[in-house]
């Protein structure tokens, strides 16, 4: 899904396009392999905080304002939304520490032999915020809402996600609910989208109008009040339906006010004048101030860069001049990434080799992607002229306008101009910003995506349905139609072979260093400084009793976090 970068950010996509693990968009970085600093690695706070307790409150600063609003079919939600989310919202599965889909909502999801037949039986006793009971029909309106059945909603890109995947949904007994789908192993994962597919009571499912900003779910905090670009304020679910593992009815806050942050140095001044509670952070430049933070003791910091989005140059193949390999090539050739890592990164973060990060389904090491030689960029920017009669000129879109940002953009246009490629800058804000991705309006943009989730996930992005030709999926914003990928993604969609669909997507990461379609920047690593007395962060179990997924793509679970009196 799309999100934005910030000080390590070339551009800034923060309110990014809705879809499932859809769009977490909207980043920056370039480049092509290596080793940057960072690596796969997590720190978490002192554990000597004691016993949690309840009550108090806490502001927890974001990188971006949600300006679309939590009507969740229709909503555009990068990070910052899904955190949100979260606190408002429960999705029917949640991922674990190893990457299993555990039931949230429901209490199982269960596939027939051919992996077509979805059966999930949904917890009892639990009721949304306006007192409605959770059950199969309002399941089922809701899964019909996020694929394009349902009259009262009108889905964006999800969509595009179920609509020509899902046959059926049908309501069994009152709690129980079955989907009929294509051949669909990683289906259960879809049921929890990057955190995006939340449940909404029957009552804003069906407000035409208002669904945006009147909010009911079923999760651990309640809306109180949202002003758009100052505050979203939730309050306690007295009834919510979860309890710790000391029969603690959670969630353990009062209160959450979560305050929209986008200036860089805005989040790090914050939380060192103790006015932001804590934050969730991906800005190298930030990150290196809170490790020094935390080693003067003055603030807890929790890190993950397990289960990494990928930041990256995403390059539009279907208009000159990146519709030609021989540009991509250029620019691949021209960045040198290691350096940009250390003058933008301070080597925070390792730098990508594709679109899986290390531990996730498909990753390869080493996929020989292009490594910085000027020399090379230039022989590839004579064969593009050679072939096409024209100069190798290309504008990158910067979708947003922090500082830190611009200053990655202006290091690669100095890279790539000193090979022969001209370059120019186009900045527009956020929301422009992904308008003209969409559309297909772009030569060159700052983006970061891809979660760590199921690879399957990706699906959305790069498969054609259509074999030859101009790619018919219109969130391939890329525009590629690659017959080797398609090929990949179908084949591990269809067995449970864990063996051959890791073979699979090696096939997709491989292809995509030899075709060139991204330039590859780094993998982004998320932090969560804290002031000294909260506590809690990613460390609740889930409903089964397993660790939470390790990663910080989809934020953390609100209901286990606490304060010390």
């Amino acid at each position: 899904m799309a999100t934005m970068h910030r000080a390590r950010r070339r551009s800034t996509i923060a309110a990014t396009v809705v879809l499932f693990a859809l769009v977490a968009a909207a980043c920056s970085s370039s480049g092509s392999g290596g080793t940057g600093g960072g690596g796969n690695s997590s720190t978490a706070p002192p554990t000597t905080a004691g016993t949690a307790v309840k009550g108090g409150s806490v502001t927890w600063g974001l990188p971006a304002e949600t300006s679309g609003g939590w009507c969740l079919q229709e909503g555009n939600l990068a990070i910052s939304g899904i955190q949100v989310a979260r606190a408002i919202y429960d999705t029917l599965t949640v991922p674990d520490a190893n990457e299993k889909y555990t039931g949230m909502l429901a209490q199982s999801v269960t596939g027939n032999a051919a992996n077509t037949v979805w059966t999930i039986k949904l917890r009892s006793g639990i009721t949304f915020h306006d007192g409605s009971k959770l059950d199969a029909t309002v399941v089922k309106n809701n899964l019909d809402a996020y694929r394009g059945a349902y009259p009262n909603r009108s889905p964006l890109l999800f969509a595009f996600v179920f609509k020509p995947y899902i046959n059926a949904v049908k309501v069994i007994d009152p709690m129980t609910v079955e989907v009929d789908t294509v051949p669909w192993v990683a289906f259960p994962a879809y049921l929890y989208s990057s955190g995006r597919l939340g449940i909404l009571a029957q009552a804003q499912l069906d407000d035409k109008n208002t669904c945006a900003s009147k909010l009911i779910g079923t999760g651990p905090f309640m809306i109180k009040d949202w002003k758009r670009n100052d505050h979203f304020t939730a309050v306690r679910n007295p009834n919510y339906w979860r309890k710790d593992k000391n029969g603690v009815q959670l969630p353990y806050l009062d209160q959450i006010t979560f305050k929209p942050i986008v200036e860089s140095a805005q989040m790090v001044n914050g939380i060192q004048a103790g006015n932001v509670s804590l934050a969730l952070d991906d800005g190298a430049i930030n990150i290196v101030q809170y490790r020094q933070f935390a080693k003067d003791g003055k603030i807890n910091l929790t890190e993950s860069a397990k289960k990494p989005e990928l930041a990256y140059t995403m390059f539009n193949t279907t208009v000159p001049p990146f519709n030609n390999i021989n540009a991509r090539l250029a620019f691949a050739y021209a960045v040198d990434r290691n350096k940009e890592n250390t003058l933008r990164n301070k080597d925070v973060s390792a730098l990508a080799s594709g679109p899986f990060g290390p531990d996730v389904m498909g990753y390869v090491k080493d996929t020989k992607l292009p490594t910085y030689d000027v020399a090379k960029a230039k022989s590839y920017v004579a064969k593009y002229k050679q072939e096409t009669g024209k100069d190798l000129q290309f504008t990158y879109l910067s979708a947003g306008t922090d500082p830190e940002g611009l200053k990655t953009i202006d290091l690669i246009k100095s890279y790539v101009e000193a090979a022969g490629l001209k370059m120019s800058v186009k900045a527009v804000d956020e929301s422009q910003g992904i308008n003209n991705v969409i559309g297909k309006q772009f030569q060159a943009v700052g983006w970061r995506n891809h979660p760590g989730f199921d690879p399957d996930t990706e699906w959305v992005w790069w498969h054609c349905d259509n074999p030859t030709g101009t790619c018919s999926n219109p969130v391939n914003f890329s525009g590629f139609n690659d017959p080797v990928i398609n090929k990949a993604f179908e084949d591990a969609r269809k067995t449970t072979d864990v063996a051959q669909r890791t073979k699979d997507y090696q096939t997709v990461n491989n292809q995509f260093a030899k075709m060139v379609y991204n330039g590859w920047g780094w993998e982004t690593d998320w932090t969560i400084p804290a002031q000294l007395n909260v506590h809690g962060i990613n460390n609740l179990p889930l409903p089964d009793g397993s660790a939470p997924f390790p990663g910080f793509t989809s934020g953390v679970d609100p209901a286990g976090i606490w304060v010390s009196k």
